[in-house]
């Protein structure tokens, strides 16, 4: 019982410190997903900035599985950042204890809107 409070801990402290890659560079994978991702204007939208929650586990190969959206940026955005979640095969997997496990990850990215469509 113990060592399962301690991996909660773990997790908890690893979830609030990394929300993206894996013990790595949050700002690296938002950067990545959204950089691929046709947003719409801020004109059509009226707002400057959408927020999305996201949630996955990291598999024991890096690949995620059970990817969902926890809370919707709308206007589309949703599929095409499942999609570029699906596609990821880069993300290190957990260890505790010295040994690997599957983790869950609630990813929130926030999308700054262009002014203007971009060609």
């Amino acid at each position: 019982m113990q060592n399962i409070k301690k991996l909660l801990i773990i997790i908890g402290l690893a979830t609030m410190a990394t929300p993206g890659y894996t013990q790595t560079d949050s700002d690296k994978a938002t950067k990545e997903i959204s950089s691929k991702i046709t947003l719409p204007t801020r004109k059509e939208v009226g707002e400057r900035e959408l927020n999305g929650i996201y949630t996955f586990t990291v598999e024991l190969d890096g690949t995620l599985s059970n990817i969902a959206v926890k809370d919707s940026a709308g206007f589309g955005i949703d599929k095409q950042v499942v999609e570029q979640l699906s596609a990821q095969k880069n993300w290190k997997v957990m260890v505790f204890e010295g040994k690997p496990k599957r983790i869950s990850y609630s990813l929130p990215i926030k999308f700054r809107l262009p002014k203007k469509q971009e060609k």
